[in-house]
């Protein structure tokens, strides 16, 4: 069966990925349903243009003054539950930002309260256009697991001038019952 997050971020992903857009990005203004970029405006100024256009996500191109202690692209993956053992995997495909490691975060939220899951893997820039696959094995201890929460997936990008073509982004979940994992599993792992 196919998880809730896969079929809400697989809907957010194709309207952007059929949207014609050339625009200067906004602040926490969705660019699409479910699918924004968020920075820090007391710290410093960034301009965003966005462009898309039907088959191809986006093309950024970022301007950067003062220092921002974050920038970001998001992308919500809904109101859901996860299990201790499902592995979330991720496919990007990219070009950019060669020699920048974006340590992704998925963000869990709930009654108001927030909490971080750094994923295992992170995604690499490329010089050339390169798909990269992470995954995540998530463990008992992570917010992702417990009760539904609502659950958003943060690419933090660099707080510099950059260019960047994120092609396409795919969200996969294989289940715990399966018994497959992204990370032989260690002693600290299993407590």
């Amino acid at each position: 069966m196919t998880h809730f997050s896969e079929l809400f971020t697989a809907n957010s992903l194709s309207i952007l990925r059929n949207l014609k857009l050339a625009q200067s990005v906004e602040n926490e203004v969705h660019v699409a349903p479910d699918i924004y970029f968020s920075w820090d405006s007391s710290q410093g100024t960034v301009e965003i243009a966005l462009k898309s256009y039907p088959g191809h996500l986006a093309d950024l191109w970022a301007k950067v003054t003062g220092m921002p202690s974050w920038l970001s692209f998001n992308l919500s993956l809904g109101n859901c539950a996860f299990k201790s053992g499902d592995v979330l995997g991720l496919i990007v495909e990219l070009e950019g930002c060669e020699g920048h490691t974006f340590p992704i975060i998925v963000r869990s939220t709930q009654d108001g309260e927030l909490s971080d899951t750094t994923l295992q893997d992170s995604l690499k820039g490329s010089e050339d256009r390169a798909v990269r696959t992470l995954l995540h094995t998530i463990a008992p201890h992570e917010a992702l697991t417990g009760p539904k929460r609502y659950h958003t997936l943060i690419i933090p990008l660099p707080c510099r001038d950059f260019e960047l073509d994120i092609r396409d982004v795919r969200l996969f979940i294989i289940p715990a019952a399966r018994g497959l994992r992204s990370h032989p599993e260690t002693v600290s792992s299993v407590g």
